[in-house]
């Protein structure tokens, strides 16, 4: 097979295993027919593909603009980039990637992780909508806890991993960018980092309005015994 059309079907290879991966979550189903993500199969794959060949080609182009470099010097954000990504303080506006001299990496770091952030803020404020609350709540009802679980714990460490090697500490990438697989891998994760952070952001807000249900009617009840043991022996 020649090399070029082996690399095609390589890339091939790689798209439908994201798309089985993201498909095995999002077409889960519990009781009652609940899907995780309350759309059928076509729209899901719909927004799936409409996030890798609309959503990130847009934000690529909107993450060249030198809006970014203001942003990232607003005191709050650079503060909280200290922390959570402090990557983006070793690069400065003038930097420039050897393979790339008109990629302003510092933006593009920026409005990454701004709308990575974003992101994770809508799914929970999504969460004050009476629609969105009710099915994130047959979710919890209706899944099976231990696969709920196991898939929070899942997207949520891929994406602990692709945060800690794009934003924290490069070592990673420095590591695999000396190698012609190891650039493939640095693509491949770009472009599956954002399904990652719809997934985890989807599942965090999920658990944590279950949670709290579950813990306000455990202390509910709770409130009830008590009650009732007081009242009980002047009863008797």
């Amino acid at each position: 097979m020649d090399k070029p059309v082996q690399e095609n079907a390589n890339r091939s290879r790689r798209g439908s295993l994201s798309v089985a991966a993201f498909g095995a979550i999002a077409e889960t189903v519990g009781r009652h027919g609940v899907r995780l993500y309350g759309l059928p199969r076509q729209q899901q794959l719909l927004v799936w593909f409409a996030l890798i060949l609309i959503g990130l080609p847009s934000f690529t182009l909107l993450a060249m603009m030198p809006i970014w470099e203001r942003v990232g010097d607003v005191w709050w954000i650079a503060k909280l980039n200290q922390y959570v990504a402090p990557a983006i303080g070793t690069v400065t506006s003038e930097y420039r990637l050897p393979g790339a001299p008109h990629f302003p990496l510092r933006r593009f770091l920026v409005a990454a992780t701004t709308f990575i952030e974003l992101l994770l803020l809508v799914n929970f404020a999504s969460m004050f909508l009476r629609k969105v609350r009710k099915h994130a709540l047959l979710v919890w009802l209706c899944f099976d806890r231990q696969k709920l679980f196991l898939f929070l714990a899942i997207s949520g460490s891929v994406f602990a991993g692709l945060w800690y090697a794009f934003f924290f500490n490069w070592q990673i990438l420095d590591f695999l960018s000396s190698t012609r697989p190891g650039q493939r891998v640095i693509t491949y994760s770009l472009l599956t980092m954002p399904s990652v952070a719809l997934v985890f952001s989807h599942l965090v807000a999920i658990v944590v309005l279950g949670l709290g249900r579950t813990t306000s009617k455990t202390m509910k009840r709770s409130l009830r015994r008590r009650k009732v043991g007081k009242v009980a022996p002047h009863v008797g």
